[in-house]
């Protein structure tokens, strides 16, 4: 999937820390709704996708992030999102957060296709992206 999907959000006075800027972790929130307006623009909405394939969502292997501006209260933010690579397992999204023309940070995740493990109570495990759906995200068929 070539596109970026944009998602917009206004700074609420709760998700800034005491210096009266974002808290670091509240971008991880928002990468995670950034996350599911992608899927839903490529017709895959992610909770769809639980129920139709027994998925247990897209957990994280990795996330990070690189911080060059703040945000503050009131600051109208916009998210852009995109797929950056779709692996066997795997899905990387690459996300840069803006005020205005400013560009705030840019983060990166690593989500695996995870579904129930039977084998462990409550574990899960990494299973292969379905075709159809590797191939909404962008990658060509095999």
């Amino acid at each position: 999937m070539d596109r970026v999907v944009t998602t917009e959000l206004r700074v609420g006075w709760g998700d800034c820390d005491p210096a009266g800027i974002v808290y670091y972790p509240v971008f991880f929130r928002w990468f995670d709704v950034a996350t599911f307006a992608l899927f839903a623009a490529a017709g895959l909405p992610i909770l769809e996708l639980q129920r139709r394939y027994g998925t247990l969502g897209l957990p994280l292997l990795e996330a990070g992030a690189r911080f060059d501006a703040p945000a503050r209260p009131q600051d109208l933010l916009r998210i852009e999102s995109r797929i950056a690579a779709v692996g066997e397992k795997t899905v990387e999204l690459r996300h840069a957060v803006f005020r205005d023309e400013t560009r705030l940070l840019d983060g990166r995740e690593l989500r695996v296709w995870a579904v129930a493990d039977p084998a462990r109570p409550k574990g899960m495990r990494a299973e292969p992206i379905p075709p159809e759906v590797a191939a909404r995200l962008g990658r060509p068929p095999q």
